[in-house]
């Protein structure tokens, strides 16, 4: 069984944990995903992602100024986060709309999205009414 951290946790090893990544064992909906760090699985709050992005087969999600990444595909992680707040952006990109705080207009009609760490992530015109639609503004 795992070993005792600072703070209550509990460290796993990687032979403890599911063999497939993604959603944490015992979550609801999607409240947790499983990240790899080198042999170690990390287990992150949904609601702590900022915004995510496609990595060739991974997804990498970005956290507190720090990126995880885990197996998978963009668009089925997202389809699962939806109901948590969060929506995708561009073909390599997906935001939690919580931690969005401004929104600027970009070449060619799409818009920028200035994150809560200051990241700024593109948002393509294929995916502007969704955002819009979702943030519950209207579109200029």
């Amino acid at each position: 069984m795992g070993s005792q951290l600072e703070g209550g946790g509990t460290a796993h090893s990687a032979s403890e944990l599911p063999s497939a990544p993604g959603i944490a064992p015992g979550a609801s909906a999607a409240e947790r995903i499983l990240v790899r760090r080198g042999d170690v699985r990390i287990v992150v709050r949904t609601a702590d992602v900022e915004w995510i992005e496609a990595a060739d087969n991974d997804v990498r999600l970005h956290v507190r100024g720090m990126s995880h990444q885990t197996r998978g595909r963009l668009a089925l992680l997202l389809s699962r986060l939806e109901g948590q707040g969060f929506v995708r952006v561009h073909r390599s990109a997906g935001v939690n709309l919580a931690k969005v705080n401004e929104v600027h207009p970009w070449f060619r009609g799409g818009v920028l999205l200035v994150m809560q760490s200051g990241t700024r992530v593109p948002v393509s015109l294929r995916y502007r009414p969704t955002l819009f639609e979702r943030l519950g503004v209207h579109s200029e």
